[in-house]
């Protein structure tokens, strides 16, 4: 299989693949090569430098512009399409969401520079709010696609954004199709998309595939997806590329994203016809690229042929034409992402999260009660794999504590569905152990064929609680782990006394499912639960109350609230844990 996926990725060579090919015969045919390139997920990766990290990066736009730049050096015209993510993940674009919002943002001058032909609205573009992507969408040439976000739920005509654009090369007439994921109200305060309604991606690509057949009269169709591509969320259909792709006809090309997972596959649609639905994965390591050859007799298409595949971009330097465009963003971002918060006298690794309480999580756990004055506060770990040495805690580092723009919601529950809110959380971070020697995490195999081991549930919703006093029983079966002990005050617990707790935007509107599924709080009922929510994202909190209180760490970040027992069967269990995942990466 392995032999045969690579096969699948090797690229026709580069003098067939990169030049636009039209030969006459003759008897009246032609032939047509069209060069697609797919990008998805850059998360504001523009500049070839982390600003979390600290560190020169493998991927980004200044390298895709040296390979761009390449092509159409030598005659090449390719189609460049972004799979959405591109305003939020990176310093960069907070910078111009929010502290900069007078000069055009980069990431529109980034799109029109490499004149990108179309990009798909992602769920964390979304994130960003209406000021941000708003503006965005008249800032940059580049069309926003989302034939799925809706003005009018009764009318699958009157779109928030673009639902579809027409590329022309070469005499070929190509379809751009836009589908978001659905998941957004889910994840997201309804003011960050107020006045949107989110359609199911199969039935909006059904209603507009004939559309854009009888109008436009395509060559080729490409579905471009913010999307993964198998769908896990039981309460919406968040990833549909696969399910597109084997139900609906009339594409020629799923280009897909949104799951951060690399992956190409050729799949059969219901008319037998074979499509490739590809992803180059996150962060721009690499670009989709994508040959359309097309046979063409008395100028009608009568035969197709896709090869796809990935391009490195590590080995491109970053393009100095466009580091000399964007050199002035450089050295702003670089002002702004150096400037000192507070001391650290101790380095924070996120990956301690895992293991049981952390200073790292108790941190975000102290500023979430001190912002809001709840009583018990929920919060998850966000990132992973990421150390923020001692000393200087800069803007950027924050960075690597929170990586999300979420807002903070406070409301209530009873001490009942905090509980039961818990025992589904531990329930897909731990697994119930046996023995000493049993793993504590809840693990499975990598679905990337690399052999390496990850947690089975994302970090992301592992949420511990602070405010509250309480063991996790892993020798227990789901339902019986947690016992709450007192609330951390010192007064007792009650599970009928209704209580204010805190958590992020995300876990708010049911993201995880750690309200709905665990506390068993309908969903139609989360807003009523509402007592109030915060202005401002939880890292600029965060920067404020450490920049006004000092050395870290504050009281609640140092002081353990919970732990797993049994004691002796957990220690065993987390260090040999430990030791495993690093074996295994």
């Amino acid at each position: 299989m392995r032999l045969l996926y690579r096969c699948i990725l090797r690229l026709v060579s580069l003098g067939a693949f990169l030049l636009t090919l039209l030969a006459c015969s003759p008897k009246g045919e032609e032939t047509v090569t069209l060069h697609i390139l797919h990008t998805t997920d850059v998360h504001g990766n523009f500049l070839p430098f982390d600003y979390v990290k600290e560190c020169p990066t493998t991927g980004s736009m200044a390298r895709l512009a040296a390979y761009v730049g390449a092509l159409r050096a030598d005659g090449d015209q390719p189609i460049l399409l972004d799979g959405g993510d591109l305003l939020q993940g990176e310093p960069i674009t907070y910078y111009y969401n929010f502290v900069d919002t007078a000069t055009k943002h980069m990431g529109a001058r980034v799109l029109d520079y490499l004149q990108y032909d179309a990009m798909v609205v992602g769920n964390h573009d979304i994130e960003t709010g209406h000021r941000v992507y708003d503006r965005f969408v008249k800032e940059t040439t580049c069309p926003l696609l989302a034939a799925n976000v809706l003005r009018d739920p009764k009318n699958p005509e009157a779109t928030y954004f673009t639902p579809y654009t027409m590329v022309e090369r070469s005499g070929i007439r190509v379809a751009i199709l836009g589908l978001t994921t659905t998941g957004v109200p889910r994840w997201l305060p309804s003011e960050l998309y107020e006045g949107m309604y989110f359609a199911d991606g199969l039935e909006s690509a059904r209603y507009w595939l004939p559309i854009i057949q009888k109008k436009e009269n395509p060559d080729v169709v490409i579905a471009l997806l913010h999307s993964g591509r198998i769908d896990r969320d039981e309460g919406c259909r968040e990833n549909f590329a696969t399910a597109l792709t084997d139900s609906v006809s009339g594409i020629d090309l799923v280009l897909y994203g949104h799951d951060h997972q690399q992956h190409i596959e050729q799949r059969v649609n219901p008319k037998g016809d074979s499509v490739f639905m590809l992803t180059p994965g996150n962060h721009l390591d690499r670009v989709g690229d994508i040959t359309i050859t097309l046979k063409k007799k008395d100028g009608k298409v009568v035969g197709k042929k896709v090869e796809a595949g990935f391009t490195e971009l590590d080995t491109y330097d970053p393009a100095e034409e466009f580091m000399k465009q964007f050199s002035q963003d450089a050295e702003a971002i670089e002002s702004f992402v150096n400037r000192p918060i507070v001391s650290l006298s101790a380095p924070i690794r996120t990956e301690d999260a895992l293991f049981g309480f952390s200073e790292y999580v108790g941190l975000i756990h102290e500023v979430q009660l001190a912002t809001t004055g709840a009583e018990i506060s929920f919060a998850a770990p966000l990132t992973e794999n990421q150390t923020v040495p001692r000393g200087d805690l800069t803007v950027g580092r924050m960075f690597a504590l929170y990586p999300f723009e979420n807002y903070l919601y406070v409301i209530n529950m009873t001490g009942r569905e905090v509980k039961d809110y818990l025992e589904y959380s531990y329930s897909r971070w731990v697994k119930q152990m046996k023995s000493a020697s049993d793993h504590i995490l809840l693990l499975e195999e990598a679905p990337d064929s690399t052999s390496r081991f990850i947690t089975k549930y994302p970090m992301f919703n592992f949420s511990s609680a602070a405010g509250i006093d309480y063991t996790v029983d892993v020798s227990k079966p789901m339902g019986q782990r947690i016992k709450i002990e007192k609330m951390s005050s010192g007064a007792p617990f009650h599970l009928d006394e209704t209580y204010i707790v805190v958590l992020n935007s995300y876990r708010a509107n049911g993201g995880g499912g750690l309200l709905t599924k665990g506390a068993g709080i309908p969903k139609e009922e989360l807003k009523d639960r509402i007592i109030w929510t915060t202005f401002k994202d939880v890292r600029t909190y965060m920067i404020e109350i450490l920049s006004e209180k000092g050395p870290v760490l504050l009281p609640l970040a140092s002081r353990p609230n919970w732990r797993f027992v049994p004691v002796y069967w957990a220690e065993s269990a987390i260090v040999a844990d430990r030791k495993f995942l690093l074996d295994n990466q």
